[in-house]
């Protein structure tokens, strides 16, 4: 594994552990605009990082649903509901 794939998987790795230290203290807000970015992101990181398309394939039907939601509301967070 090379440096730059270690570095990478580092920063998904402390990505989630942010995300999770905040769900848990109750110190989050709502912002589905950034929620839905991140899972893709997510998504794509580990299906790159395991070199599993499949797991793409298998949860399509949510990765679209955020993504249709990031098109209607991404670019005006304001407006996200």
């Amino acid at each position: 594994m090379t440096l730059v794939r270690r570095f990478r998987m580092l920063l998904v790795i402390l990505m989630v552990i942010v995300q999770f230290i905040v769900l848990i203290s109750g110190n989050d807000e709502y912002m589905p605009v950034e929620e839905c970015g991140n899972m893709i992101f997510m998504a794509l990181a580990y299906s790159q990082f395991t070199k599993d398309t499949e797991y793409l394939t298998k949860h399509y039907k949510i990765l679209k649903q955020w993504a249709w939601y990031l098109v209607q509301y991404g670019l005006i967070p304001a407006t996200q509901g």
